[in-house]
């Protein structure tokens, strides 16, 4: 049986605009934005959505992001390194070919 080891470490820093999209009954505010970023002809979007208490907006309205509540952030990648990262119909062939 083959073993196999994968590791991915990575740090995002992005100032994000968000939209209030309801305020809760106890005063909370539901936001959710999104932003692209392109660094070396690849296209990094990032997603981020939670639940934030109004006394953790911050005078200037920003609101860090470890102070969100229910945070859902998504990063998707497009361009040559995430494709060259994905798997071809070959590998899925076989790969679907060693369940049996």
């Amino acid at each position: 049986m083959g073993q196999g080891k994968t590791a991915r470490g990575g740090k995002i820093a992005a100032e994000i605009t968000v939209m209030i999209l309801a305020v809760e009954p106890n005063g909370d505010v539901r936001v959710a934005g999104d932003k692209l970023v392109s660094v070396n002809d690849e296209k990094q979007f990032i997603s981020v959505e939670g639940s934030v208490r109004r006394g953790d907006i911050a005078s200037d309205n920003t609101i860090e992001s470890n102070r969100l509540a229910n945070v859902k952030i998504a990063i998707k990648g497009e361009g040559d390194l995430t494709a060259s990262q994905r798997q071809g119909w070959l590998t899925k062939i076989l790969d679907w070919l060693r369940i049996f």
